[in-house]
């Protein structure tokens, strides 16, 4: 035979178990704390949670919200209950925001802390600095100029090195048509990842006197000028000068194979 208690209202039975001795609430009669306080108190609590949310979002920038999103929507994505559908933005005003953090139910210390790092106030940038965007791809790039708080940036190359991970390669600017003009960004976006050193400029005269090289004399060749550039040609890991050729040629086409020997003749005959 099992004996049962009879428990009616156990959040306040829980309560009271915290309440101080001395407590004016300890003389209210059982139940009348459930019945006549405890949904006023919830729902005073949700009003509260819901001007603090509106408040937080409204002081927070809009840099600040996205960086703060795409990080949430990071975490989210490990969840096993995770739909694109439900973690989506939709919109970017601020009644926007609010209907997000809300459906979602994102904890309040998201906002608070992003509030918090805010008013520590924006990163002190200065020319040459190296940085990291905050872009969903983040890129990487060397500051050139300052105009208050927009960050102009000259894009360099990067490698892949797993997912969310890359590495910049400093010395190297970012290949076509958009490695020839300056990227404007605001401070807010930007990470610093370190300063161009000596290292970095020399690196940078090496790579491009030999593109520049290799350019040259792709370009005065009498035979090489009527061909099409194979893109491994300024590849300066490959020593061309010195004979050698790609890894894995026999893979390419019957053309690019074809295009290489005649390369190879070439510098033979005709030496830089």
């Amino acid at each position: 035979m099992s004996i049962s208690l009879h428990n009616p209202c156990p959040d306040e039975t829980i309560w009271r178990l915290f309440l101080p001795k001395e407590s004016p609430l300890q003389y209210l009669t059982y139940g009348l704390i459930t019945d006549l306080i405890i949904n006023k108190v919830k729902k005073i609590r949700k009003d509260n949670r819901n001007k603090r949310r509106i408040y937080l979002i409204h002081k927070i920038n809009n840099h600040n919200l996205n960086k703060l999103y795409r990080s949430i929507y990071i975490e989210a994505e490990k969840l096993k209950t995770f739909r694109t559908r439900d973690w989506y933005k939709r919109g970017t005003k601020k009644l926007d925001r609010i209907r997000f953090f809300k459906s979602n139910n994102i904890p309040m210390v998201y906002l608070e802390d992003a509030l918090k790092l805010q008013n520590k106030g924006i990163t002190q940038f200065k020319v040459g600095d190296l940085i990291k965007t905050d872009h969903s791809y983040p890129t990487y790039g060397i500051i050139k100029r300052i105009d208050h708080n927009n960050i102009y940036y000259k894009l360099v190359e990067y490698n892949y090195v797993s997912k969310n991970e890359y590495e910049p390669v400093w010395h190297i600017y970012y290949f076509g048509i958009l490695g020839y003009f300056d990227h404007r960004l605001s401070a807010w976006r930007c990470i610093k990842m370190g300063e161009e050193t000596d290292q970095i400029r020399m690196d940078r005269i090496t790579y491009y006197n030999e593109i520049n090289k290799r350019t040259y004399y792709w370009d005065s060749n009498d035979v090489l000028k009527n061909l099409v550039v194979p893109k491994k040609w300024l590849d300066i890991t490959i020593n061309v000068f010195a004979g050698e050729v790609p890894d894995y040629l026999f893979m390419e086409s019957q053309e690019l194979i074809d295009i290489w020997s005649i390369i190879k003749t070439q510098i033979s005959e005709n030496p830089p």
